[in-house]
């Protein structure tokens, strides 16, 4: 599980800087963008965070049975 999470925040950190790339080169959008792709990599960290609670959680109620 927790090499899936880290693949999974692996690819989502790369499509993000890619993004973020695009976005410092397109001018218009720029401010409004940074600040979506902002919003976005607070929530993910926020759920990976989560996900590792949950799995803690999971193998603690594991043990406990």
């Amino acid at each position: 599980m927790q090499s899936l999470i880290s693949d999974l925040d692996r690819r989502l950190s790369e499509r993000l800087a890619s993004v973020e790339e695009q976005a410092k080169q397109d001018g218009e959008h720029k401010l409004m963008t940074i600040s979506m792709i902002n919003i976005l990599d607070e929530r993910v960290n926020g759920m990976d965070s989560r996900m590792t609670s949950l799995e803690k959680l999971t193998k603690d109620l594991h043990l406990a049975v």
